[in-house]
């Protein structure tokens, strides 16, 4: 009798265990979503160094679309390479010692 009950509350836990797992609905097991977060903030954390902090021009020219119009630039700015530089130089020559610090990325659930 002991061995059924023993048996039983096993099964039991082990019902509770799975139907209680939540299913995220992809195919990527969790280590490979948080690697990929990892990834993803290791690159931007680098990009972030080499451009707001070293100011790796060729960087930039590397990384940037000739598309790309930042939220912080003037609305009727250049895009692109030219336009970080019509912004960011001012400010390189009003303040040289100029850098940014990224405290947090967040890259989890995206």
């Amino acid at each position: 009798m002991m061995n059924k009950l023993l048996l039983a509350l096993i099964l039991a836990f082990l019902l509770l265990v799975v139907t209680s797992c939540k299913h995220t609905g992809n195919n990527q097991n969790s280590t490979e979503v948080s690697d990929m977060s990892q990834k993803n903030k290791e690159l931007l954390r680098h990009i972030y160094t080499e451009v707001f902090v070293n100011w790796n021009k060729d960087l930039v020219e590397e990384v940037l679309d000739p598309d790309f119009r930042s939220h912080d630039w003037p609305k009727d700015s250049r895009t692109g390479v030219d336009g970080f530089y019509d912004f960011y130089n001012p400010v390189l020559k009003s303040y040289p010692d100029t850098h940014y610090v990224v405290n947090d990325l967040i890259a989890e659930g995206d």
